[in-house]
């Protein structure tokens, strides 16, 4: 018996969001498990994009005060959390080499990986000075229409995400949440990745990486997006 084994009572529903953000952008990313909730940061393979996530402690997520650093298959933990119900508590167990997830009547044992270096998420706030509040259902609109490329920019005190090409063009305005004229681009897939929920706040400069936040009760996450830089 571990006696010593880290465990944690987290949301079925809160869990499943958690790793899906976090495997779109690594599918075996490394995780903190502490008291201060459940937390990662992921670099995606290309190095284009980057996750700092956390649950912190609430009614979705009750950690102990121990420590432990692990990473997982996130899609298979996923596949597992889709058989609860997503308001179900689960109680998530930590030993030597394997994580614990049950709800008391349905218990799965997952094989922990090799935990690895836990990257630096930059700091660049100060110098994004533009940006505001997307609807998440208007941006996918960007998205579903196959444009490999998006451009967040504000004109005459206007936020607005467009994207174009040859033939076709599209046009998503936001609330604005900052007035300095800027425009940079950005692959669209990698902004998708980040379209969880129902509202997303963008930060962003002309040129430099943006920064996407998404609007999830109980999860605080950062996806920061190299830029496209555009040929004339």
């Amino acid at each position: 018996i571990n006696n010593g084994a880290e465990t944690m009572k987290i949301r079925a529903r809160k869990f499943k969001e958690f790793l899906v953000l976090a495997k779109k952008q690594w599918n075996e990313p490394c995780l903190r498990m502490n008291d201060k909730g459940l937390s990662t940061v992921t670099v995606d393979p290309a190095h284009v994009s980057m996750l700092s996530a956390i649950i912190k402690p609430s009614d979705d997520c009750i950690p102990d005060d121990k420590e432990r650093e692990f990473c997982i298959d996130a899609d298979k933990l996923v596949r597992f959390l889709l058989n609860y119900s997503p308001s179900d508590m689960l109680n998530v167990e930590l030993s030597d080499e394997q994580m614990t997830v049950t709800d008391g009547k349905m218990t799965f044992k997952l094989a922990l990986l090799t935990p690895e270096a836990w990257p630096k998420f930059p700091d660049l706030e100060s110098k994004l000075t533009s940006g505001g509040e997307f609807n998440v259902r208007d941006l996918k609109a960007i998205y579903d229409c196959h444009f490999d490329n998006l451009a967040f920019k504000i004109e005459d005190e206007i936020l607005i995400a467009e994207a174009n090409n040859e033939n076709d063009n599209i046009v998503v305005k936001g609330e604005i949440g900052g007035k300095a004229q800027a425009r940079s681009l950005y692959p669209t897939e990698y902004v998708n990745n980040a379209l969880i929920g129902e509202k997303i706040y963008v930060k962003f400069a002309t040129d430099l990486p943006c920064l996407l936040i998404p609007q999830i009760k109980n999860i605080e996450a950062r996806i920061m997006l190299a830029p496209r830089i555009e040929n004339d």
